[in-house]
């Protein structure tokens, strides 16, 4: 490699939009840190670090490789043309997969060395299904059930990933399996924007074989439902809540992106005031 390329090389990371800043900084961690409160009152220093590594690093290998692999349809993405967010796959291609060790490296060593087996065991697991998801030979975006699954099991992962720090994996509660679908439903609903992209590159989403309509209902059913059954409370209960009101100004006036940036604006803000409130009365 050149001057040059190890330049682009170093660069790249810090070049590299920070996509959806609300997964890395709150949902992947935030998960991972509800499994660990929910195992035991007390929580390792150690886990501040695989924290860490499920933020960023964790964040850039999943979606690094999958604007990788979606060249295709991001050129008829308009969201992303415009930001010029756009991975080249013949420019970029081994310097995505270079920092993907690289992360890969700096997600893993905190859970190497202070956690169990079974917790190496879900991490490594969680890092090979954020690379299947995109990219080939699996690529399991593009189907709506392999998404479905892969999507559901992959949040209910990141929940015992932070549980087996505090406790057996093995007696991990049945109500984690609503963080499972609380994180298809972001990953369908996030794919809602581009739907007109997926349909021009043959990529059949979620919402692309059920509809806009159906996304935005089982969404709101899902958080219905996780409401109901009592997995959350405090601050999660609550933005859950707003979001659920958010969901149903979505569906009924079917004006998505407006209403979803909104929403999430606003259960991010409510979330934060509580917090800082110290209401953080969470399992």
């Amino acid at each position: 490699m050149s001057t040059c390329d190890w330049i682009s090389f170093l660069q790249f990371p810090f070049n590299y939009p920070a996509r959806n800043p609300l997964f890395w900084l709150l949902l992947s961690p935030g998960i991972v840190f509800l499994g660990a409160v929910a195992g035991g009152s007390s929580l390792p220093v150690e886990l501040f670090f695989v924290l860490l590594g499920v933020s960023y690093p964790g964040a850039f290998i999943m979606f690094a490789v999958n604007d990788l692999y979606d060249a295709d349809t991001d050129e008829w993405n308009d969201r992303k043309l415009v930001k010029d967010d756009v991975i080249d796959p013949d420019e970029d291609y081994w310097i995505v997969w270079g920092w993907t060790g690289v992360f890969t490296v700096f997600a893993m060593l905190p859970i190497l060395f202070f956690g169990k087996p079974s917790t190496t065991v879900l991490g490594s697991a969680i890092l090979v299904s954020a690379i299947a998801y995109s990219a080939p030979p699996t690529r399991l975006k593009a189907s709506p059930i392999g998404s479905v699954v892969l999507t559901a099991v992959g949040g209910w992962m990141l929940y015992a990933l932070g549980y087996s720090f505090t406790a057996d994996v093995f007696t991990v509660p049945s109500r984690s399996f609503f963080y499972g679908l609380l994180s298809h439903m972001g990953v369908s609903l996030g794919a809602l924007p581009d739907m007109e992209a997926d349909r021009q590159a043959g990529i059949e989403t979620f919402p692309l074989r059920y509809g806009t309509a159906t996304t935005i209902f089982v969404a709101l059913l899902t958080v219905i439902v996780t409401l109901a059954s009592g997995t959350v409370s405090g601050p999660v209960f609550w933005y859950l809540v707003v979001l659920c009101f958010g969901l149903v100004s979505m569906w009924v006036f079917e004006r998505y992106v407006l209403h979803f940036k909104a929403l999430l604006l606003a259960g991010f803000g409510f979330l934060v005031v509580l917090l800082y409130r110290g209401i953080f009365a969470v399992v």
